[in-house]
């Protein structure tokens, strides 16, 4: 089984970096996940956190919302995933 962990962020680098963390740690071997973040137009240092992760994770990947909303980010999300399941976290899990 595949899975799309999609998180939307704005504005929460530092509380993202802990939740992309505890995602990695936690990944277990027995379910393919992607871990997409959807930057709903951060004007923080949100792209270098991401950043980070990219340069470490192929399952990674950050995409920009520009329409301000949890809404237009989570309809991004479904746009941008690569599998059939999705799962929303929040960036402050």
């Amino acid at each position: 089984m595949k899975l799309s962990i999609c998180i939307c962020t704005y504005n929460r680098a530092e509380i993202l970096k802990e939740t992309l963390t505890s995602v990695y740690s936690h990944q277990g071997n027995h379910v393919e996940i992607e871990v997409l973040v959807i930057n709903n137009n951060s004007s923080d240092h949100t792209l270098q956190v991401c950043s980070k992760f990219a340069e470490s994770y192929l399952n990674f990947r950050v995409e920009t919302e520009y329409e301000q909303g949890l809404s237009f980010a989570r309809n991004r999300a479904i746009i941008e995933a690569s599998s059939d399941w999705i799962c929303y976290l929040d960036d402050d899990a």
